[in-house]
C-alpha cells in the first residue's frame, strides 16, 4: 500500500481521526510482536532446561479454554 494518500477536506477531521486509528493499530500491532518475542525466549529457555515444551504449548491452548484448571 505504499504510496497511496489522503487528502484532508477543510473542517473534516475523518482523515486525522483515520490516520490516529492507524497509528495506535500499528503501535498495539508492535507490542503483540514484541510479546511473541518474549514468549519464545520462555520457551527456549524451557527447551534448554529439559521441558517439553510442545506439551507445554498444549496446557498452555487448554488453559486458555478452560482456566479453572490450575485451581486446584
Amino acid at each position: 500500500m505504499k504510496g497511496w494518500t489522503m487528502t484532508e477536506v477543510p473542517g473534516d477531521n475523518t482523515v486525522a481521526n483515520l490516520k490516529a486509528r492507524i497509528a495506535k493499530i500499528q503501535a498495539v500491532e508492535a507490542e503483540i510482536e514484541e510479546k511473541k518475542t518474549v514468549i519464545r525466549e520462555f520457551y527456549k529457555a524451557a527447551k534448554q532446561e529439559g521441558l517439553d515444551t510442545k506439551v507445554m504449548r498444549k496446557m498452555v491452548r487448554e488453559l486458555k479454554m478452560e482456566p479453572d484448571l490450575l485451581a486446584v
